[in-house]
């Protein structure tokens, strides 16, 4: 068995999770590896959901079966021609995002980093520059908390990020122009364009504080507008990682007391950025300098928790 620690969770698998931080034990959540079986359904090369109480079915015609249950157990059943090298990125990203639906955890879909010991967001649509966005803050000295599913619970009325594991997908041509090291930059899989860039430098085990939350959004020019609370709770209920899936199943009340908390409480920008990567120094910036607003405007010192 392999041992980690990710999401604020001890994990223990079968099967190796690249990127994630190794751990001496963990028990919180197990991933087990059957034998193969055969395909039950044609998915049309699409992933299909069964949803019923205290377990979530995930099935792919090319891939078989994963479920997932009452938030501590991932079991995956290959079909018998599956690439197994493919499987550890389903189960670090979209089955750890249901193991915390079902642990009451907010997933959302997006990146984040650390800024001064809070926690800054970035939502948005696929191929938005999420990854991208948290990768220069990086090379400002900045912590990579988690690329794809960000954690969010409130703790003692506070909005908190539990850290997923420091590495980012990105394309090979990214760190050269941010002025990463390219050696820490590793191939994923033949089928996947994106390369992963791993360093765990600076990163925090412990939750960290909410200090802002960005939506980002194509531009000709660089900007950003706070947003006002009812505007921030319609982005962030857009951005639960799997919503178009859990909403016929729980409605829209899931996690609609927590959002609302984060919404009326943490600060919200749109971020129109410019897609170049000769101004992503300014937009990280930027980002800096609306989290410095945000943290005088939460008035809350990192140590609060």
């Amino acid at each position: 068995m392999f041992f980690y620690y990710a999401y604020g969770l001890g994990i223990q698998s079968q099967i190796a999770l690249p990127g994630f931080l190794p751990a001496a034990s963990g028990d919180d959540v197990v991933v087990w590896l059957k034998a193969p079986a055969a395909a039950t359904e044609n998915s049309g090369g699409q992933w299909s959901y069964t949803i019923t109480d205290g377990c979530i079915t995930m099935a792919h015609s090319s891939v078989g079966r994963i479920q997932i249950s009452d938030g501590r157990e991932i079991v995956i059943i290959p079909v018998p021609s599956a690439d197994m090298q493919l499987l550890p990125f389903y189960i670090a990203g979209t089955a750890m995002a249901w193991v915390l639906w079902q642990q009451g955890t907010l997933p959302l879909h997006g990146a984040s980093v650390a800024i001064d010991g809070r926690a800054a967001v970035f939502l948005g649509n696929s191929g938005q520059g999420k990854s991208t966005t948290v990768a220069a803050m990086h090379a400002r000295g900045h912590a990579i908390l988690v690329d794809d599913v960000t954690p969010v619970t409130i703790e003692n009325e506070l909005a908190v990020v539990h850290p997923g594991f420091p590495m980012l997908k990105l394309s090979p041509e990214t760190l050269p122009r941010l002025g990463l090291d390219p050696t820490l930059l590793r191939p994923l899989h033949p089928r996947l364009q994106e390369c992963g860039y791993l360093n765990p430098r600076g990163f925090p085990c412990a939750p960290l504080p909410l200090g802002a939350v960005f939506v980002m959004v194509d531009s000709e020019e660089f900007r950003e507008e706070r947003l006002e609370p009812r505007e921030a709770l319609f982005e962030l209920m857009r951005g639960i990682y799997g919503a178009r899936q859990m909403q016929p199943h729980f409605g829209v009340s899931r996690f609609f007391r927590e959002c609302s908390s984060i919404a009326a409480s943490v600060p919200f920008y749109r971020l129109h950025r410019v897609r170049s990567f000769a101004q992503l120094p300014e937009l990280a910036r930027r980002v800096e300098e609306c989290v410095c607003k945000a943290a005088s405007l939460l008035s809350l010192p990192p140590s609060a928790l």
